[in-house]
């Protein structure tokens, strides 16, 4: 409790005097070093105190009303790049600490409902924090910081399976600040993609190996010719759909990301893509995607379709829509009584996913 009380007061000083602090004395980043010691500590309660004050301190070096006092665009933008410079070290470490905040605890099997909801939502408080960084650091280089780390996780027996919690850790959130990184990146994710391929199909890592190769579908779209990445991550998805429900999903969202994203790349491979959604839709075949998540499949096909020329594209929609038909014609085939007692869900379904395919 002596420490809780210790870290509450350092993280309320800092909300405080954050616009002190952003200044950058010597004084003001004693505290920042301060609040760095109370980042680091084990317990998530306590460290998480500071999450606020990074997200203040981001907000006051980078918007412009910080630098009004400083008047013209020169000086302004001079005081501007003083202050991000100064704060580049202390934002380096707060990246390097949060990142292992979010590792899978060994004993997350036992957890109870509102543990596994405490457990998420403390990922996705370490995620905001992640962001604030690339603020300040820029995107690629907060990359560089946790790709090291990612390269620790796969040193430490990650990819045979004994140790696969850093690993997951560090895709995490390297997936988290896609959004951030440039399209023209050349230096970490040409590495980290080959990487994909190679990790273990654990349910958990699986999720978010999904989840990391959706999330930078653009970039994938913008990789160099020389480096085909794409059909070995399309292998990926595939497997992600048939291991479990929250595999399934990640992997169906992220489907539809590629598919939006690299449509130009798909119009040579659409036997694959229409056994992938056959499979899907049919329910056989070993996939565990849910009617929901069906939707992003037939989204994800039906965007490929719109590159074709159009009597391809002609054809390709009859082999999109014929299933869903079929479906639709056999249960009303039952007759009207049969048909009373059919969920509605089990109709809605079908006609949802005809409505995405003729939304395209």
């Amino acid at each position: 409790e002596d420490v809780k009380a210790i870290a509450r007061l350092f993280a309320d000083m800092g909300d405080s005097y954050v616009d002190l602090i952003a200044t950058g004395s010597g004084d003001a980043m004693q505290i920042v070093n301060a609040l760095l010691e109370v980042t680091s500590h084990s317990e998530f309660d306590i460290s998480s105190m500071t999450f606020n004050f990074w997200h203040h301190l981001k907000r006051n070096l980078t918007g412009r009303d910080s630098y009004t006092s400083c008047g013209s665009e020169v000086p302004i933008e001079a005081e501007r790049n003083r202050r991000m410079q100064l704060f580049r070290p202390p934002f380096e470490v707060l990246v390097s600490l949060v990142s292992s905040r979010v590792e899978y605890p060994e004993d997350f099997h036992t957890f109870s409902e509102e543990d596994r909801r405490d457990f998420r939502y403390a990922r996705y408080a370490v995620s905001d924090v992640l962001l604030d960084a690339t603020d300040v650091l820029g995107g690629d280089s907060t990359l560089k910081i946790l790709f090291m780390k990612l390269i620790q996780a796969c040193g430490s027996g990650a990819e045979q399976n004994q140790n696969w919690q850093p690993l997951e850790a560090a895709l995490f959130c390297i997936q988290a600040i896609a959004k951030s990184v440039s399209i023209e990146e050349k230096e970490i994710l040409p590495q980290v993609m080959p990487l994909l391929p190679r990790f273990p199909h654990q349910e958990q890592l699986l999720q978010t190996v999904c989840s990391t190769i959706g999330a930078f579908s653009k970039w994938i779209d913008a990789a160099p010719a020389e480096l085909p990445i794409l059909p070995p991550l399309v292998d990926i998805l595939n497997k992600g759909m048939s291991t479990s429900e929250d595999t399934a999903a990640a992997a169906s969202v992220a489907f539809k990301y590629i598919c939006e994203d690299c449509r130009g790349k798909f119009s040579g491979s659409l036997d694959g893509l229409f056994q992938i959604y056959h499979v899907a839709i049919s329910g056989v075949g070993g996939y565990k995607v849910s009617s929901e998540d069906s939707l992003h499949l037939v989204e994800a096909l039906s965007v490929v379709i719109t590159t074709l020329p159009q009597d391809h594209a002609r054809r390709a929609l009859e082999l999109i829509c014929m299933p869903i038909i079929n479906s639709l014609q056999e249960i009303i085939q039952q007759g009207e009584s049969a048909l009373q007692q059919v969920p509605a869900r089990h109709l809605t379904v079908h006609i949802d996913r005809l409505s995405t395919i003729f939304r395209w």
